[in-house]
């Protein structure tokens, strides 16, 4: 029994250590830092609230929403496959697209990645605007 508490308590502790944020880009991982406490004011009108932020590896603030922008030319099957809304059709084969679950992000978009039918996904990311 107590090995097996220990068990527990060591995978509790690592696990963190391990598991990483991350997205695709241009195929290469980039990995996202959590960003506990953010007083940042994104400047676009609604849906902002709850966003998830992170630090990327040049020190910027990005918030991940349920919106994934996503590059395939089979949207319709990929769409249905991986339980996507279609909110616009950007350009020829661009797409912005919603993933009902928010929490989960950045886990979709680069499962979505990974499929061969797609060209690229990843969240569309929100970063305050700042003046010249």
């Amino acid at each position: 029994m107590y090995r097996l508490f220990l068990l527990i308590l060591l995978q509790t502790l690592l696990f963190p250590l391990f598991a990483q944020d991350f997205y695709y880009k241009q195929n290469k991982k980039v990995l996202l830092t959590p960003v506990q406490d953010v007083t940042i004011v994104l400047q676009r009108s609604s849906g902002m609230q709850g966003l998830k932020y992170y630090k990327t590896p040049r020190d910027v603030i990005v918030g991940v929403s349920d919106e994934i922008l996503l590059h395939t030319r089979e949207i319709d099957a990929v769409a249905q496959e991986y339980g996507l809304t279609l909110i616009q059709e950007l350009s020829t084969n661009l797409y912005l697209v919603r993933f009902s679950d928010q929490n989960r992000t950045l886990q979709q978009a680069n499962r979505v990645h990974e499929d061969a039918r797609v060209k690229f996904a990843h969240p569309n990311f929100y970063k305050q605007v700042q003046r010249r």
